[in-house]
């Protein structure tokens, strides 16, 4: 079958790597190279050669560029079986195209594991658990872990090192990396690892020909007068020498750290010319400053104020905190064993095995080649796993023993990547792993080849790009620093721009302190987009603001909206915190606890009520002065009966219905989405509200608290949210993280907010791939000097990983570059005028000379151009712009202002605020909801629910002696702090296990040859959640638990009324799933001091 390689018009190096199926090759692909187009004609050239469709794997970096790459080959296919005369063969692969190995690596993990299950040790159906839902499983982790650890004797004592939330910290850091974090926490002798580094270090910083050579002038050369200053520093530099050198011998490296600040501490170039000869002066003044210099960059940021003793007490704290990972570790394994459900580091891991125990399972696969994109934010795992597939074995170096090795004649290896673009290391990836097997393709035999004609950027602003970012990146392989990756120039395929004049990079710097000067930048770039939009015809959608945090989003969001341009969030935290988010879940919180006054204030306040200010007031204080709950207050008062019947309605439901389905019943009783149409954006609002009921569909979760939970996680561990995609067509600036721009172009890019500088050094932990498990032990503002190693190595990847993710957002751009952010003017008296700026900006600016201007801000009235020199004056311009004058207030959301009444009537007690205060939806729920409740009074039926439901979960019982200790971080979960109300929800919830353990049934269920806990479903209903599906000897049975306090026969039947819809719907998803209808059976757990079991006939 004759390829068509012509219709992908390949230029260059891409015609040998689509072409060269004879040999391994590694492509490094400079931005808009044209990489994953080359891959794809790789890919159809092994087709049109006969390669078998199964017998191709290629893998790709999201689920998004697999199901990209597999429409493209489609309609390559296609076109092959439009000509006069189509092979045969296309009609085949057209057939079997859905069934091609394309996909992510861990999609590919999953394949390899469901396909050797027994081998593998995994149960073929399990699930692939979400990233978010892991992460709030990782949660509840770590808080059993940690109530389990107050009683624990060994692990108890790191509550007197650390803060709660600090371990909570430090156990999520584990956990996220537990791959790597476990074999650390097992090192023998952490302390004699980092002694021998720390020793290494100062061999090195001390052994430095500028340090020696100093400490060398000084002892040839003196003054002719002893009392001389410059004299008194040099000898007593000399004189504390000695006292370093024998701590160093020692290994005393407190006294090391004492000496050496002590010589730092004698340096002075004070002294008396008359006293010296000219020579010596000068020799020895600059020898001092080396010295001084070397220390404060090289000495200082580890020895300043580090402890040795410090270290000595983190080895010693590490044995427990081993304890307590290994605790949170096994409780969040069991959750995953629980639902059947691996995540992805378990896809990675337990691959690496499968392929290492089983190395012929690789032959068996028939693949004869091998294509991996974005190769650059791969892993160590993942690398081994891409060898062992291929079946690669390339020549080991010296010393060097062997990982996973395939078996049999190897397969053709293609990767492609740019470790320029590696910007993923917060999810695991190392950006020395492409490096390390360009170097063994070469090895065994492969190629290393370059795409360096970018189809993206035109000539000009190029040759721009080119000038700002090489001195950021450097140009030189450092060799003991393989992160920091060097610059590489491109060469434009396009000679011109398609819009815009020059110069094609423009900064526009807001003058001002922090919020005011960001504001004056924001203003300036709305303005200036305004402009392009009229004198170049940039549209809307052809700008997209790339930020390097989410975290100033508002400001420039508010810039646009004043400026009447259309904007939407693509990315980041601010998804959840629009008003009209915070407005849906604070109403979750309110339905599902109705007692939480905070938490109801919001409901009542928000527009899906409308109650005003003075309404929360008259039912706050009915009484005068004193306090009412105000649930109670609410379903008493007359009126204000419509509001309290929806609530009580609804709180009926919660629990039992899906969370996407409650949250779907009360948009549709408060007609939510018909108030949103009287805001300016309706359209946007309406969006993210449908986008939420997708997130709670996609989440599967029935309990309102779990779902909380897991927004919380996601918000917690700073998962990237996006709200939901503008209308297409619909023309609006995009807003987003770098990263969410990563593969993707733009004709004008704004690096937006270019000076935030982010803050590091605030975690708790270090995972030190040389060092291990670091700790910031602090005691009278000295730390560990391990910690301080870890962090100088740390901040070094980092700075290096900046520069690679400033190289990503500026390579987005096709036409035009904006740099946008904000800037100070210097008032000190001894270097007044001076620019200062922070973050990209600093570095850009030193570049183009920002650093060398002085102004004078008596000059400064509006947007003032400044002069640069000749060599930047055709490529960029530079424009300062004072704040104009206070910003207007964002349009606000009626979640924050007095709405119409909608389903409560107002009595005219006080006139509104005129400016309400904010309103109590801002409940913050990434924090843990702990309550203290009232001495006495017993605990809510929702925790007992809860509780019991997670004993049902692990068919657990009181006669098992785990009983408490295993269900008291349910207590705890639910949000129970005082320990007479833990103690009496185990109480209740153990009453309703031991009557429910004496019945009949569950000796049935426990007998029964198959049992499933929580079994997830999807229909076209809605999603949910079966408490219990087992087979007995009438066949399968749907079993679903309720705790409801049901006190007679009336009430049984209003609650099989309110619940037979649901369990037929879990009936009717059973019997689609196994063809076969199940029984069903409500057990009610709570019927007048007994259990009652009701069967239900065809599920109804």
């Amino acid at each position: 079958m004759e390829t068509r390689l012509a219709s992908f018009d390949l230029k260059g190096a891409q015609q040998e790597a689509a072409t060269r199926l004879d040999v391994h090759l590694a492509v490094t692909a400079g931005a808009g190279s044209g990489k994953t187009r080359t891959l794809v004609a790789r890919y159809l050239n092994f087709l049109a050669r006969g390669v078998p469709l199964r017998a191709l794997i290629a893998i790709t970096f999201t689920e998004k560029a697999a199901r990209e790459m597999r429409a493209r080959i489609r309609s390559e296919v296609e076109a092959w079986l439009r000509r006069p005369e189509p092979a045969p063969e296309a009609g085949e692969l057209l057939a079997e195209l859905d069934s091609a190995r394309i996909g992510t690596i861990h999609a590919l993990c999953a394949d390899l594991l469901r396909l050797h299950p027994a081998e593998a040790g995994v149960d073929p159906l399990f699930a692939v658990v979400e990233e978010g839902v892991a992460a709030t499983w990782q949660a509840q982790a770590i808080q059993a872990a940690l109530a389990w650890a107050a009683d624990d004797p060994q692990a108890a004592p790191l509550f007197g090192v650390f803060k709660e939330r600090e371990l909570e910290t430090v156990l999520q850091a584990l956990l996220t990396g537990r791959l790597e974090a476990a074999p650390r926490l097992q090192t023998p002798a952490p302390l004699a690892t980092w002694e021998a580094a720390l020793a290494r270090w100062l061999d090195q910083a001390l052994g430095a020909p500028a340090w020696v050579e100093a400490m060398e002038t000084l002892g040839a050369h003196a003054a002719r007068k002893a009392d001389d200053k410059l004299e008194s520093a040099r000898r007593a530099v000399l004189a504390r020498w000695p006292a370093v050198e024998a701590a160093r011998a020692a290994r005393d490296w407190d006294a090391a750290f004492a000496a050496l600040r002590a010589l730092r501490g004698a340096i002075s170039t004070a002294g008396q010319k008359g006293n010296w000869d000219a020579a010596a002066l000068d020799a020895v003044r600059d020898a001092l400053r080396t010295l001084r210099d070397h220390y404060d960059g090289a000495l200082a940021p580890v020895i300043k104020d580090s402890a040795w003793a410090l270290d000595q007490e983190t080895a010693g704290r590490l044995p427990a905190l081993g304890r307590l990972f290994e605790r949170a570790l096994t409780e969040y394994q069991a959750a995953k064993a629980e639902r059947n459900a691996l995540d992805f580091d378990d896809l990675e891991s337990q691959t690496v095995a499968l392929l290492s125990a089983h190395p012929r399972l690789a032959a068996d696969l028939g693949v004869r080649a091998v294509l991996v994109d974005e190769f650059q934010d791969t892993n160590e795992r993942q690398r081994r796993i891409v060898y062992a597939l291929a079946r690669f074995n390339p020549p080991l170096p010296e010393g060097e023993r062997p990982g996973v090795r395939g078996a049999g004649e190897s397969a053709n290896l293609f990767v492609v990547g740019d470790e320029k673009q590696s910007i993923y290391r917060f999810r695991g990836a190392d950006v020395t792993v492409f490096r390390d097997l360009r170097a063994d393709l070469v090895r065994g035999g492969g190629q290393a080849l370059g795409l360096d004609l970018t189809f993206r950027a035109h000539a000009p602003l190029l040759a721009a790009l080119e000038k700002l970012l090489r001195p950021v990146m450097g140009e030189a392989d450092d060799p003991g620093r393989p992160y920091r990756v060097p610059f590489a120039p491109l060469t434009a395929c396009r000679a011109a721009p398609e819009k815009g004049r020059p110069p094609y990079i423009e900064f526009h710097l807001g003058l001002g302190d922090s919020a005011d000067g960001r504001r004056a930048a924001a203003e300036a770039l709305a303005a200036r987009l305004g402009e392009l939009r009229a004198q170049a015809n940039f549209g809307w959608d052809d700008v997209a603001l790339l930020f390097r945090a989410s975290t100033n989003f508002p400001i420039y969001e508010a810039a646009l909206a004043a400026a009447d341009i259309p904007s939407v969030t693509v990315a980041g935290r601010g998804f959840y915190e629009r008003p009209e988010i915070r407005d849906l879940l604070n109403a979750l919180a309110a339905l599902a606890d109705p007692d939480d006054d905070l938490a109801l204030a919001g409901l009542l306040r928000s527009p899906a009520l409308g109650l005003t200010d003075a309404d929360l007031f008259r039912l706050r204080f009915p009484d005068g002065d004193r306090p009412r709950p105000l649930y109670q207050s609410l379903s008493s008062h007359p009126d204000f009966s419509t509001a309290a019947a929806l609530i009580a309605e609804l709180h009926a439901l919660a629990g039992r219905l899906p969370v996407a389905e409650l949250l779907k019943v009360f948009l549709d009783r408060t007609h939510y989405r018909a108030l949103l149409q009287a805001e300016p954006r309706a359209g946007r609002l309406g969006r993210n509200v449908d986008k939420l009921l997708a997130d709670a569909h996609r989440s599967r979760l029935v309990s309102v608290g779990d779902f909380l939970d897991y927004v919380a996680a996601l918000r917690d561990v700073g998962a990237r949210e996006g709200e939901a995609p503008a209308d297409p067509g619909g023309g609006a600036v995009q807003l987003m993280t770098v990263h969410k721009a990563k593969g993707l172009e733009f004709p004008l890019v704004v690096l937006a907010d270019a000076g935030h500088d982010p803050r590091g050094g605030g975690s708790p932990v270090q995972l030190d791939p040389e060092l291990g498990v670091l700790l910031n032990l602090q005691r009278d503002g000295a730390r560990p000097a391990a910690w301080r190693l870890g962090a100088l190595a740390e901040a070094d990847r980092a700075e290096a990983e900046d520069a690679r993710l400033l190289y990503v957002a500026l390579t987005r751009a096709q036409e035009k570059v904006l740099i946008s952010g904000q800037a100070r003017i210097s008032t000190s008296k001894t270097d007044p005028g001076r620019l200062l700026l922070a973050g990209w900006l600093a570095k850009l600016g030193g570049v183009v000379g920002l650093d060398e201007l002085r102004l004078d801000t008596a000059e400064l009235d509006g947007p003032t151009p400044l002069s640069l020199a000749p060599e930047w004056a055709e490529a960029l311009s530079v424009t300062l712009h004072p704040l104009a004058g206070p910003l207007p207030a964002q349009r606000t959301p009626k979640s924050e202002a007095a709405p119409a009444p909608v389903l409560a009537a107002r009595g005219p007690l006080v006139a509104p605020l005129s400016s309400p205060p904010p309103a109590p939806a801002e409940l913050k729920l990434s924090d843990p909801v702990w309550r203290v409740s009232e001495t006495g009074r017993p605990p809510p039926a929702r925790v007992v629910g809860r509780v019991a439901h997670a004993a049902l979960r692990r068919w657990l019982f009181p006669d098992d002696p785990e009983f408490e200790r295993r269900l008291r971080p349910a207590a705890l979960g639910a949000g129970l702090v005082d320990e007479a109300l833990i103690q009496a929800a185990l109480r209740e919830a153990r009453r309703l296990l031991e009557r429910f353990q004496a019945h009949p049934l569950v000796r049935e269920i426990h007998q029964a040859p198959e049992r499933h806990h929580e079994v997830p479903y999807v229909a076209r209903e809605g999603d949910g959640v079966i408490d219990l599906l087992y087979r007995g000897p009438r066949g399968w049975t749907v079993v679903d638990f309720k705790t409801d306090e049901l006190r007679d026969e009336a009430a049984l039947g209003e609650a099989l009324e309110r619940y037979r819809p649901q369990v037929r719907r879990y009936v009717e998803a059973v019997a689609a799933f196994l063809g076969q209808r199940p029984q069903a059976q409500l057990v009610f757990l709570n019927f007048s001091r007994e259990v009652r079991v009701v069967s239900c006939a065809d599920g109804g």
